[in-house]
């Protein structure tokens, strides 16, 4: 299975067109994925939330170009809302996952 198309069906908005296999140490991941829903950007904490965010952390991790502030702001705003119930006036996660995934979408492309 190629990594675009597993993360397409999956329904967490990877492009299509763009045909790549996830690295090595991220495969576990991958098949962990969820099936396919909306909601996982705005779930912040829950098991499909989870799996999605893992899948894309361990693929920036292993990218020549390290998606570290992408990652950050994600885990900042995930420390925040699990622990105060907000982060910066909101309550999920989903904006700085949505930037996660557009920077290994963008690294990897």
């Amino acid at each position: 299975d190629s990594w675009a198309s597993g993360l397409f069906d999956r329904k967490i908005d990877m492009p299509p067109d763009v045909d790549f296999t996830p690295h090595l140490n991220c495969k576990k991941y991958h098949k962990n994925l969820p099936p396919p829903s909306s909601s996982h950007d705005t779930s912040t904490g829950t098991r499909g939330n989870n799996a999605v965010v893992k899948f894309l952390e361990c693929e920036a991790k292993h990218m020549r170009d390290f998606c570290d502030v992408e990652m950050s702001q994600h885990r900042n705003c995930f420390k925040s809302v699990m622990g105060m119930g907000t982060y910066k006036g909101e309550g999920n996660c989903g904006l700085y996952l949505r930037r996660l995934r557009q920077c290994v979408i963008d690294k990897k492309g």
